[in-house]
Order: structure tokens, then sequence, then C-alpha cells
């Protein structure tokens, strides 16, 4: 019975996602667009369908690891909100499994007790590393949503810090590695690029005597043993590429809205040319 009240007590402690009106808005963001634009709008539109349908129900791509990335995001950037901790040391009693499904289904992060402890001191040591290597401080707002037009389609954005200044966007990626050698193709791959072109038109939209001026920083952090961190400025023609890539996704978009069709990979069958040198490496082999 004790251990039923117990249970009973930590399941009120689950708060609300402070997300939720966010998530529910139906502006087009750059997790769309990066569908768009590497696969389809058919893909695109499938994800935010999924993504609707996600919500209210546990993650299937749990982890701790993945716990411990989002956290340690969450206390870099200063947040109170977005997670719960569970006082036990592991997911193996029922009622610490209960807990943690009911957080997932609030949209809300569960996180163990010495999980919790070990994201603190990375996220010390990460906001040490920042200002005394690089000059970086996280001193403005974080978690700054932002709403604007692209034309006539309606998009939104969650800018994870907005330092001081008022000009600098900072960006936490955690969990990913941090070697410059393999950053700029991850970058292209995961649309990092149009991510800053998308959050730098979103900031200046509403102040538009900044624009030009905005300086935007991805900080790739490792939380898989060490915690480091690899800041990484998007501008010059990297940032003009994001742009490109962005303004064409919502053109499409607004498109597929209009004619109420999202075309998969191709309209019509796609009659590939056989390549020169496949052909003569047939023939030489008689």
């Amino acid at each position: 019975m004790t251990e039923n009240t117990d249970f009973m007590a930590d399941l009120e402690q689950v708060p609300e996602n402070p997300d939720r009106a966010y998530h529910e808005h139906e502006g087009f963001n750059q997790s769309t667009a990066n569908q768009l634009l590497n696969k389809s709008p058919r893909h695109a539109f499938e994800y935010r369908r999924a993504q609707k349908a996600f919500r209210g129900h546990p993650d299937p791509n749990h982890s701790r690891e993945r716990e411990i990335g989002t956290v340690t995001h969450k206390l870099l950037l200063g947040s109170p909100t977005g997670y719960l901790e569970i006082n036990s040391d592991d997911y193996r009693t029922k009622q610490a499994q209960q807990t943690r499904a009911a957080c997932e289904r609030q949209g809300i992060t569960p996180i163990l007790s010495p999980d919790l402890a070990r994201c603190a001191r990375a996220a010390n040591a990460l906001r040490e590393q920042l200002k005394e290597e690089f000059n970086i401080e996280l001193d403005g707002q974080s978690e700054i949503e932002v709403y604007w037009n692209e034309g006539p389609l309606a998009c939104k954005a969650k800018l994870d810090h907005v330092r001081a200044d008022g000009l600098t966007i900072l960006d936490v990626k955690t969990g990913e590695e941090g070697a410059p050698k393999r950053l700029l193709r991850r970058i292209l791959d995961q649309g990092y690029h149009v991510q800053a072109a998308c959050y730098s038109r979103g900031l200046t939209s509403s102040l538009p005597g900044l624009d030009g001026r905005v300086r935007f920083l991805d900080l790739f952090i490792e939380t898989n043993g060490l915690s480091m961190c690899t800041p990484v400025a998007i501008e010059g023609a990297l940032l003009e590429l994001g742009e490109r890539e962005w303004l064409r996704a919502c053109r499409k978009w607004s498109e597929c809205q209009r004619r109420g069709y999202y075309p998969g990979y191709v309209t019509e069958v796609w009659r590939p040319e056989c390549p020169e040198w496949a052909l003569r490496e047939e023939m030489g082999n008689g």
C-alpha cells in the first residue's frame, strides 16, 4: 500500500509539457524543411503527421543516453522545465518504469538521479569551457519561440539561446561528435545550415534592424565520455546556401498546400542513362 501511495505521489509530480503550444502550432519549420529537401514533400507530410500521432505516447526511441543528452542540453541552457528526476538508480522497478512512461506521455524527459548528477557536472564543465576557451557565455534568453511568415506561409522556430547582444543565436546539439573533419558533412546532411538560415530569418522578422547582422553558432557537444564542445559558425557561402534551400522549401511547401498534393521523389517515370564507364567495363569483359 505504501509503495502504491509513493507511486501516485511520483505521478502527481509529472508537470505539463511547457512546449505543448509550440508543438501544436501548425507553422512550417526547419525539421519539416529538412525532410522535404533531403527526401520529398510526401516524406515531409508524413513526418508531420507522425509527429502529431506520437504526442501523448511513450517514446519508441527511449534510451538513457538520449535522456542524458536532452537534460544536459536543458541544464546548459539554464532551463528548469521539461524534465523530471526519478529517484532511482535504474528502471528495473515497476514504479520507475511507470513514472518514466507517464513523463513520456506528457512530453517530459525522465531522468534518473545518478544521471541527473552526471548532467549537472557536464553542463558546468561545458559552461566553463565555452567561457574560457571561446569567450562564449550563455548570458541572454533561452528557448525563445518565434513565429513569422515567409510570403503566405506561416513559419515557426524555437531558438535555444540568444545572447545578451541580441545578435548571436546559439544552438546546442548534444550527443554529437565534435571532430571538425566530420562536421561539415553532418551539417549538410542534417540541414544545420538550413536551420541557421531559418532561425536567423525568424529572429529578424520581428526585429528588421538586425537583418544581415545576426550570427549563428552551432555548439556540437559530446556527452558520451568527455564533455567537450566544438563551436561552429554557420556563415558566408554556407549560410547563403542554407537560405536558398530554406526559401525553396517554403515555396514548395506552399505550393503543396495550395494544391493539396504532396508528391514523392518523382512525378513521372525516371529514365536514367547508362553511364559510359559501366558499358565500357562490360564490353571489356568479353
